[in-house]
């Protein structure tokens, strides 16, 4: 009796608002080995067999369906191409769980203000909990103009853990996509919202600073170019002549002043070059299936007999994605890309006016300057270590292509759906 109910359905309502949470026992099986991983994964299917069995269907239809497909089959060839399956299987079983997250937060577009509140809330304790493990961390990047801070938290316990590789320009990549966010929804809200978000905006704006994280700087600056030039286009005239300027400060003050050389690295910079252009000489090898998946930490050292004991990836999210799952995976990027900039030009035309623009352009400007930090830090996947080396994917980026897609949607509400079953506008229909 429970076919095709509708989407209204209060059971429906429950099972997909549970969704989202259902993925997260997979990472604790992976990383802590509990609960058994078949249990695990059970649990983060159950609530969409339930779906299916309510609606018919196992999910909402989505603008990426297409290209996750196919980097998800990418993720499979990484696993069969792999010498290490037990490193390889950590990713795909959590390549799996970030899939399931990103449709269960997607199957929750047409949820109330309540829900989106309270997933903001979990989202602000993400991010507060992640700036207070890094400020606790004994190797933090101190200087002048943070040193206040870590004297700050010097009185809390330093949080250690099985992560060996974040630090200060990973933390600084992920608040500087994060800041970009509450900064676009100021310029487009009215009212309390508008001063909320920019309160906001400005305290991660001052975090990002206090990382004193090259790549944090350059993320935020990027992101925050984007969205203002989205907001008034004659910004451009105005923006990137005053980062040509900030570039040229920094260039000319670079041996006066201790603070340039720490935060914009050239020795740092050239060590990643070197590890770029060595990763593209052992693609070369593989150009088709990359070098398995999860496998750069190992194939680098054997390959040139040295080990970067701070690397632990290849410092370039787009090489990585390359190693780790071959030719498709850089496909169902290209692919993703050219369906977000669809996605724009048909919202462009939505009600600015409307909440969820301002979202839409954050997670826009989120995009592009997550792309930019991406250039100088993998941000999609890391590795972590305990008794021995565990490689997983990182559930960010999905939650961040969910809230667009579900801003997306919520401005293209008026469109027809496609089959009368409220899907999500199609692919086909981003015109």
């Amino acid at each position: 009796m429970f076919l095709n109910t509708p989407l209204n359905n209060r059971y429906v309502k429950i099972i997909t608002a549970i969704q989202p949470f259902a993925s997260a026992p997979i990472f604790f099986a992976v990383m802590l080995g509990n609960p058994p991983l078949w249990l695990a994964v059970l649990i983060a299917v159950l609530p969409f067999l339930v779906f299916f069995v309510l609606t018919d269907r196992l999910s909402k239809r989505t603008p990426f369906d297409i290209p996750i497909a196919i980097f998800f089959i990418g993720t499979i060839v990484g696993y069969l191409v792999s010498s290490d399956k037990s490193i390889s299987a950590n990713a795909l079983y959590t390549t799996l769980a970030c899939i399931l997250l990103y449709y269960g937060l997607v199957n929750n577009y047409l949820s109330g203000r309540v829900y989106w509140l309270v997933m903001t809330g979990l989202g602000g304790v993400v991010v507060l909990g992640l700036t207070i493990w890094y400020f606790t961390m004994d190797d933090g990047r101190v200087l002048f103009f943070n040193r206040w801070l870590f004297d700050l938290t010097s009185g809390l316990p330093a949080i250690g853990g099985p992560v060996q590789t974040i630090n200060w320009n990973p933390v600084g990549v992920f608040l500087g996509v994060v800041t970009i966010l509450p900064v676009a929804v100021a310029l487009f809200a009215h009212g309390l919202l508008r001063r909320i978000m920019l309160a906001v905006g400005i305290i991660l704006l001052l975090l990002v600073a206090l990382t004193a994280s090259g790549s944090g700087f350059l993320t935020v600056i990027c992101g925050v170019i984007v969205i203002l030039a989205l907001r008034w286009r004659m910004t451009l005239g105005l923006t990137i002549p005053s980062l040509g300027a900030l570039i040229a400060f920094v260039a000319l003050n670079y041996s006066r002043f201790a603070w340039p050389e720490y935060v914009f690295s050239v020795p740092s910079f050239l060590d990643r070059v070197d590890i770029w252009g060595k990763t593209l000489l052992m693609l070369k090898e593989s150009p088709f299936t990359g070098l398995g998946l999860g496998q750069w930490l190992r194939v680098f050292p054997e390959q040139y007999g040295i080990r970067y004991e701070n690397y632990a990836n290849a410092h370039n999210s787009y090489l990585q994605l390359y190693a780790d799952t071959g030719i498709l995976g850089v496909i169902a990027l290209v692919v993703a890309g050219i369906i977000l900039v669809k996605m724009y030009l048909r919202v462009r035309k939505a009600d600015r006016k409307m909440p969820w623009y301002g979202i839409f352009i954050g997670t826009v400007g989120g995009v592009v300057a997550g792309a930019v930090g991406s250039i100088f830090e993998v941000m999609t996947t890391g590795g972590f270590e305990t008794s021995r080396y565990y490689y997983i994917v990182i559930p960010f980026l999905w939650v961040w292509a969910a809230l667009l897609v579900v801003s997306f949607a919520r401005l293209t509400a008026s469109l027809p759906c496609t089959n009368g079953k409220q899907d999500l506008p199609r692919t086909a229909t981003l015109k």
